[in-house]
């Protein structure tokens, strides 16, 4: 048999823990690495995804703010507009009462004297 000296034996040993601890420290740092990596890229991801929502959110904002400033303005002009129609609407009331009060004093006069009428009719 061949016998190994103490200074083999211990190299030995060595080897026997770096062939254990060598591929555990490798996938070790593997998946450390890959985490890294991973993490930053669903960073990127996610930052990249979440600016265009974020850009869309501000200018929604804007245009809603907008909108509604002009809706607040044309409700205004609509209740002027109401209120300009339903005073014209009084007013040709009040015409339109007036006139038919006049046709009928008219036609009332009309009917108390034909003979005068008949005489305006003859001139």
């Amino acid at each position: 048999m061949i016998e190994i000296s103490p200074q083999l034996q211990h190299f030995g040993t060595a080897y026997t823990e770096f062939k254990f601890w060598a591929p555990l420290l490798t996938a070790i740092t593997l998946v450390w690495k890959a985490k890294g990596a991973l993490t930053s890229y669903m960073d990127a991801l996610m930052t990249n995804h979440l600016s265009h929502i974020q850009a869309a959110t501000v200018e929604t904002v804007a245009e809603t703010k907008k909108t509604n400033s002009l809706l607040e303005d044309h409700t205004e002009k609509l209740v002027m507009v109401q209120n300009t129609m339903r005073d014209h609407n009084e007013k040709e009331m009040q015409v339109w009462t007036g006139i038919v009060n006049t046709l009928a004093v008219l036609e009332d006069r009309t009917r108390r004297n034909p003979s005068r009428k008949a005489a305006h009719a003859k001139r």
